[in-house]
């Protein structure tokens, strides 16, 4: 056995092949139609449609043999690939690179072998249309011209298939790819409920597709025929493997009028995430029928071809006349099938360009294949139609050869792409809008893509751009560095954001340089993964940022400045009043029996001033010293601390009868556990004191922040003694929760007007005389505000006036999402 040597483009021929991704992939009805059609054409029981791999020969296609694979070196097709027209072995068994090859000496014991290659448009072969025989023959040159044509339409359905994987999801795929097969196709579900139908079921069936999705199989089966149907659905989803269904009898179905017609069905099953599904290939034998008495004649088997294909085709002679052309070629181009053969076919439908300009004929690439033998392929070009409009296309010139391999004319497949640009249009449209700066590279680095807004932010002209690499745009002492972090972007590509963590610079063209933030994303596409990258020109930012933070440093320093001052100043303070404090009471001592009742009436009102300036500055004091003093941050049991206070409240709440109710045990959080029990000491005291109903309560308790009424709880008039206790108190708070917890103080007390709700931490502000309610300085809500904001929380207040407050706070829950000890300090 001699086997095939490599061809020297190998390595690139791979690379063509692993473009398509057919490898290992499922039956497809539209190949198997044309690997039925090869053996037909050349009267062999075996035909398969073979893609060389680097090690095997793997069959998409095949009719008449069992194995899906075969090693390379033992692969016919491996020779056939090296050759550019038909390769045939009339009888290997004489053969010496064949005559001890094990599929010669074993099964399937080939004798005959006739491979055609399959060429994509840069003439890479990456595997053949083959027919084989267990008998010596030859085929005739009619049937080599067809073999050679049908094998040009399995290109055609792999670039066909290649680019419906181009930007879709795989449900747009596979109902797109159901609409371009040229027969109906059915998917099922296990039950056997139609979960798709292509246009040409609806057609065959005459049903409205509304009207058969969601409908039993059983609907398109004759009645005599349905009672059997369930149990045959069945079995073959318990064995599901492609096969052909009716071998040896006659299939039928029944239309929606009652009407019945032969059929030929294939059955593929498929895998789903849902379950099973199984595909159904439906074929109108009636049509088949009488295609397969005109394949008699050369003419008509590659009519038969042509009508299966949803793109333009048409075909060329050496001197440029149109000599076939299929009925959905003619359709995009306005004419009849008759009125073109025979025409020229530059001048009748490629005769101007886009511009309007005249097309000359010498450069016109369909002409060109069948002179230079080289197959072009151009993405951007017009056709120009009988009523003298023209509509944008993407077109193949394929040369064909005789069997002296002489050129005798083109194959030109085109396709109509006017939907396709208004996408892009559109989609340009959509990436001019955006307002940063857009950029698409590919895994080069090249620049393919670029908006308006990004050259404006790096100085370029509009298209500048396009065609250099990304490297252009970062900093020269970042560039040797670039190439490799690209790499690794798209070895692993995922969405991200650069520039969160460390400063990102761009480069302008003048050499500039500006901060920006870059987010990429990937984008899979049929030439390989893109990178989108959307760039924001953050320098202003930075710099608000850097006068928020100077801002913060002379706020924080003003605010220490401020405690300072009120510690110093206080503090000096005392000393001249409880001189004048002293005084008074000596003049009333020892001189009270000389002043008359004004007097004594005036030193008593100077001794209750004086007491009342110290109440003030010691309460000022205190408060300076909350911001000085360094917080004790740590894991605190609330509920203790809770339960110590109550206990130390606890004759004054006898004597006031206060009812103090706890919902749940309240949680262990992040704090300074002194300061905490200092906020909810001046919260209950002060809900013990401002209350005038003759039977007294305060909650105390927390929630999530979720939980917090958006709406405020003077609009909910009476309901605010039942408001938190509605809730489940069994409900706890999940312990992994990352979010602050809202500690909460309500009473039904005498409440606060709505007006003052913004006014009562003010420091010194009273609501109420001084000597109502057990008189007071009006410091204490400041300070409780101070310790709150001390710790990173809040602190608030909701009332309705005549029936209670609530004051809420709020804290971390635990350690890991509290604040630290030098953090807390800071906020002082």
């Amino acid at each position: 056995m001699i086997s095939a040597q490599l061809p020297p483009n190998e390595q690139q021929r791979l690379a063509a092949l692993a473009r398509y991704q057919v490898l290992d992939t499922m039956p497809e009805a539209s190949f198997d139609d044309l690997t039925k059609l090869a053996a037909y054409i050349c009267q062999t029981p075996i035909a398969l449609i073979s893609l060389i791999d680097e090690h095997r020969q793997w069959f998409k296609s095949k009719v008449g043999i069992t194995a899906s694979e075969t090693p390379r070196d033992m692969a016919f097709c491996a020779h056939a690939i090296l050759e550019a027209g038909v390769f045939e072995v009339t009888d290997a068994s004489t053969d010496v690179r064949f005559v001890d090859n094990p599929l010669v000496t074993t099964d399937p014991k080939i004798r005959f072998y006739a491979g055609s290659p399959l060429q994509t448009s840069d003439g890479m072969s990456i595997g053949t249309l083959c027919v084989i025989d267990q008998v010596p023959r030859t085929l005739s040159k009619e049937q080599r011209e067809a073999l050679s044509a049908v094998s040009r339409q399995v290109m055609t359905q792999l670039e066909l298939r290649a680019r419906l994987k181009q930007g879709r999801q795989y449900k747009d795929y596979f109902e797109h790819l159901l609409e371009l097969v040229p027969n109906g196709m059915l998917m099922i579900d296990y039950d056997g409920t139609i979960l798709q139908a292509n246009g040409h079921v609806l057609e065959q069936f005459g049903y409205a597709q509304e009207e058969l999705l969601g409908q039993q199989v059983e609907v398109l089966i004759p009645e005599r025929f349905r009672h059997h149907h369930p149990q045959s659905r069945r079995a073959f989803l318990s064995s599901p493997i492609a096969r052909k269904m009716g071998s040896g009898r006659d299939l039928y179905g029944v239309r929606k009028d009652g009407s019945e017609f032969l059929l030929d069905i294939g059955l593929s099953p498929l895998t789903t995430s849902e379950g099973t599904r199984v595909l159904a290939s439906v074929i109108d034998m009636t049509a088949r029928k009488k295609a397969e008495d005109a394949l008699s004649q050369s003419e008509s088997l590659n009519a038969l071809i042509l009508e299966s294909a949803g793109e333009g085709i048409y075909g060329l002679d050496a001197h440029g006349n149109t000599t076939f052309v299929n009925p959905a070629g003619a359709a995009m181009l306005g004419y009849s099938r008759e009125e073109l053969l025979g025409v020229p076919m530059h001048s009748t439908m490629h005769h101007t360009k886009a511009d309007g300009t005249p097309y000359p004929r010498e450069e016109c690439p369909m002409y060109a294949a069948f002179k230079d033998g080289v197959v072009h392929q151009i993405d951007h070009d017009v056709l120009w139609r009988k009523d003298g409009t023209s509509f944008p296309v993407e077109y193949t010139s394929t040369p064909i050869r005789n069997e002296r391999e002489q050129l005798i004319g083109a194959v030109v497949t085109f396709r109509d792409v006017t939907e396709r640009q208004r996408i892009q249009e559109q989609l340009r449209l959509v990436i001019e809008a955006v307002p940063s700066g857009l950029i698409i590279i590919n895994e080069e680095g090249v620049i393919v893509l670029a908006n308006q807004v990004l050259e404006e932010q790096f100085g370029y002209e509009r298209g500048e751009l396009l065609g250099q690499t990304i490297e252009c745009l970062v900093p020269e002492r970042y560039r040797d560095k670039h190439p490799e972090h690209r790499a690794r972007a798209f070895a692993h590509p995922e969405s991200r954001v650069l520039g969160g963590i460390r400063d990102l610079y761009g480069r302008r063209k003048d050499g500039s340089e500006f901060l920006v933030e870059i987010g990429l994303s990937p984008v899979p596409a049929a030439v390989g993964m893109l990178f989108l990258a959307s760039v924001i020109d953050v320098t202003a930012r930075k710099k608000e940022e850097e006068t928020l933070y100077q801002y913060m440093n002379d706020l924080h320093r003003s605010n220490q400045e401020l405690d300072d001052f009120a510690y110093i100043t206080s503090h000096d303070l005392k000393e001249p009043l409880r001189g004048i404090y002293n005084y008074s009471t000596i003049l009333l001592e020892d001189y009270g029996d000389q002043l008359d009742a004004a007097g004594q009436s005036r030193c008593e009102a100077l001794l209750r001033l004086s007491k009342r300036m110290e109440d003030l500055i010691n309460s000022l004091l205190y408060f300076s010293r909350v911001g000085r003093s360094e917080l004790a941050v740590g894991p605190t049991d609330v509920q203790k601390i809770l339960d110590e206070i109550i206990e130390s409240l606890d004759i004054r709440l006898k004597e006031s009868e206060v009812d103090v109710r706890i919902p749940r045990s309240l949680p262990i959080v992040t704090c300074d556990h002194v300061r905490i029990g200092e906020i909810f000491r001046n919260l209950i005291t002060n809900a013990m004191k401002y209350n005038d109903k003759p039977e007294k309560w305060i909650e105390v308790g927390y929630i999530s922040a979720d939980e917090v009424p958006h709406e405020s709880l003077s609009e909910k008039d009476s309901r605010i003694a039942s408001s938190f206790q509605l809730r489940d108190t069994n409900d706890e708070i999940p312990p992994e929760s990352h979010k602050p917890l809202v500690f909460y103080v309500q009473d039904n007390g005498i409440g606060i007007k709505e007006k003052h709700l913004s006014s009562i931490f003010r420091i010194f502000k009273r609501l109420n005389g001084r000597e109502e309610f057990g008189g007071g300085t009006g410091a204490g809500l400041t300070i409780t505000k101070k310790l709150v904001e001390r710790h990173g929380g809040r602190v608030w207040a909701e009332s309705t006036y005549g029936v209670g407050t609530t004051f809420f706070f709020t804290l971390q829950r635990s350690v890991r999402d509290g604040i630290d000890t030098a953090t807390a300090n800071s906020l002082g």
